[in-house]
């Protein structure tokens, strides 16, 4: 019989978590990420891979040299853009399926942190969470805080409110879509391309 002990807390460094599972367009391929803790830099770092439906086969294309996560296939299914986090704030990536290294798309302001594809495969609608007034917090040493809920586990200090933008993939061109008033989340495309659903709340707590 195999040794048998108790788990410790060192185990959970060596537990893979599995996410973002997303389908391609044409139902043959499924991408995902697969998450491991950096214990010597306590970060996470997220490997993109995808699964071939019908064999089973799994292609790894990228290494987890840093956080990349919630895939999503490009309409013509030839790559993946994700969100990652190397270089700095989360911010959007494509990858080409056929091979070769992850590129970063246009910077939005801030940290992405949800986007969809629209339709026609030439736009994309993301949440992205300023940091402006966290480097000015850091510059000047203090914060005033004015609302009750201002701080959350994960995020720290609620600096900014997200805004909701349009990057064009053909050109290369980003715009903010929403003012930075309120939450605002999840943004999902109607079938024709026209309009953008989201979730939102402009309350002031």
């Amino acid at each position: 019989m195999p040794d048998k002990r108790r788990i410790t807390a060192s185990d959970l460094l060596s537990l893979p978590v599995v996410s973002g599972a997303a389908l391609s367009p044409e139902g043959t391929r499924v991408a995902y990420v697969v998450t491991l803790p950096d214990a010597q830099k306590n970060e996470y770092r997220g490997s993109l891979r995808f699964c071939d439906v019908a064999t089973g086969g799994i292609t790894i294309l990228t290494r987890g040299v840093a956080r990349d996560r919630s895939p999503q296939w490009s309409r013509d299914g030839s790559r993946i853009f994700f969100i990652s986090e190397r270089g700095g704030p989360p911010q959007l990536w494509a990858i080409d399926v056929a091979g070769g290294e992850a590129y970063a798309l246009a910077a939005l302001d801030g940290a992405v942190s949800d986007f969809a594809v629209s339709p026609d495969g030439r736009r994309i609608a993301a949440v992205a969470t300023s940091q402006q007034t966290k480097r000015d917090v850091e510059t000047r040493g203090w914060r005033r805080i004015t609302r009750q809920r201002y701080r959350a586990d994960g995020v720290g200090f609620s600096d900014e409110l997200p805004k909701l933008w349009m990057l064009d993939l053909e050109r290369g061109e980003t715009k903010p879509l929403t003012d930075g008033s309120g939450l605002v989340a999840a943004p999902a495309w109607s079938p024709d391309g026209a309009r953008i659903a989201f979730v939102a709340d402009h309350g002031p707590t």
